[in-house]
């Protein structure tokens, strides 16, 4: 018999070959059973949108529009700083299951500590109830960071390249739906129950959809990956980062583009609180804000899904980069809630195309093996000058006005569009 040939990760032809068979004999379940939940951790976070709903909770606590821009800020902070360490811890991990459900598990009891913070500090004490909100809040944001590298290292194995597109748009787009159901039953509850009674209800509701979505994980086949990186040590992995940076040009102009890009959460973070300042929308307003929000991604996940899957990941994050300087020009020259809406539709389909992409064209610059490195890598550097420019848009707000934060955040999109079309070759066909 001959020998096995190896290939330079270490793994054998024969092994490789084992893996993709139960890959492929597995992906119709797996594919199932992580659109669903997918769909239905949509449909609970619909009940707490970020863009919407959180704004207009803060918003009743307090004037300061800092504090509001704070939710998007420690969003982002949270949901990145830890990718990095993340990463490192699973690095070496064949399988990834487990700690999926750990760090998606903190995710969801966080929803469940808004609501009893709510519950009962609300009429008793403001800023405790203020205090608590974020404190629960920064659970869920950090939960999420570190699961995030893990969860997609996970999904990257049980679903191959040739059907994510269509993965993250079918799954994207289910939960939109749900979403949009969940939206219209939020705008009900903000109408029909005084606060606080009515954010409790939707704290709950949020907990209550996301923990559905956490028992189709449970289902999931994870195959065993036949090639795993060097157990190294944290010192040795965080020398090699800045490696990963220094000798893959199109990887570094892309980090750079990604991160002019990430100024659209500066503007996303402030719609509603613009909407309320200048226009006077009302609770209900916001309601309708947040169905228009999550109709517009919920048609944009499927179109997007079929263009990455089809034309690459890159041409979706161009055109997203496009509608979102688009918003950003409607939100400063709005005069009216009617006009107003088109920013929530562009920024839907905006939002849907950066859902879609920004994830899904990482593996495309590297092996399998170090996707989750290379996950953490981007958001990390993403998160950290994302923060800092969510935040600061609230204090250019609160300092000058919203003419000044919008057109910051338009200018530098513009830059990273500029980036990604002229800069960055498509990783598909140029790894």
């Amino acid at each position: 018999m001959a020998v096995q040939e190896k290939l330079e990760n270490g793994a054998s032809n024969k092994e490789l070959e084992a893996f993709e068979r139960e890959v492929d004999e597995n992906l119709k379940r797996n594919f199932t059973l992580n659109t669903l939940d997918g769909a239905f951790f949509a449909f609970g976070k619909s009940f707490v949108s970020l863009s919407t709903i959180l704004p207009l909770f803060v918003r009743k606590l307090t004037d300061l529009t800092f504090l509001v821009s704070l939710i998007g800020g420690l969003d982002r902070l949270g949901n990145y700083i830890p990718q990095i360490l993340s990463a490192k811890f699973v690095e070496d991990k064949k399988k990834k299951k487990g700690f999926v459900l750990l760090f998606g598990g903190l995710q969801r009891l966080a929803w469940l500590g808004m609501a009893l913070s709510t519950l009962f500090f609300a009429k008793s004490s403001e800023d405790m109830l203020l205090f608590g909100f974020f404190l629960f809040f920064a659970l869920y944001a950090f939960s999420s960071g570190f699961f995030t590298p893990i969860w997609f290292g996970f999904i990257s194995k049980i679903i191959p390249t040739r059907k994510r597109g269509k993965f993250f748009g079918t799954r994207s787009f289910i939960g939109r739906i749900l979403g949009i159901i969940g939206a219209m039953v939020a705008g009900w509850i903000l109408k029909e129950y005084a606060f606080p009674m009515n954010f409790v209800y939707l704290f709950s509701l949020a907990f209550i959809g996301t923990t559905i979505s956490y028992i189709f994980v449970w289902g999931s086949k994870e195959p065993v990956y036949p090639v795993s990186n060097e157990k190294k040590s944290l010192k040795e992995y965080f020398s090699e980062l800045p490696q990963i940076i220094k000798q893959d040009d199109n990887y570094r102009n892309y980090l750079i583009a990604n991160v002019l890009i990430q100024f659209f959460w500066m503007a996303n973070s402030l719609y509603t609180a613009a909407g309320i300042d200048l226009l006077g929308a009302t609770d209900k307003t916001v309601g309708y804000f947040t169905t228009i929000l999550l109709s517009a991604q919920a048609v944009a996940y499927l179109f997007w899904g079929w263009v990455g899957d089809k034309k690459g990941h890159k041409l979706v994050l161009e055109w997203g980069a496009v509608l979102n300087v688009l918003a950003i020009v409607i939100a400063i020259f709005a005069k009216s809630i009617l006009v107003f809406y088109l920013v929530f539709i562009f920024s839907g389909f905006a939002l849907g195309a950066n859902r879609i992409s920004l994830l899904n064209i990482i593996p495309e610059f590297c092996p399998p093996e170090k996707v989750s490195t290379y996950v953490g890598v981007t958001n990390s550097l993403a998160g950290l000058s994302t923060a800092a420019i969510i935040m600061f848009g609230g204090v250019l707000v609160d300092i000058f006005n919203y003419f000044t934060a919008f057109s910051l955040a338009g200018i530098a999109m513009a830059g990273g569009w500029f980036i990604l079309t002229n800069y960055v070759k498509e990783p598909r066909y140029n790894r």
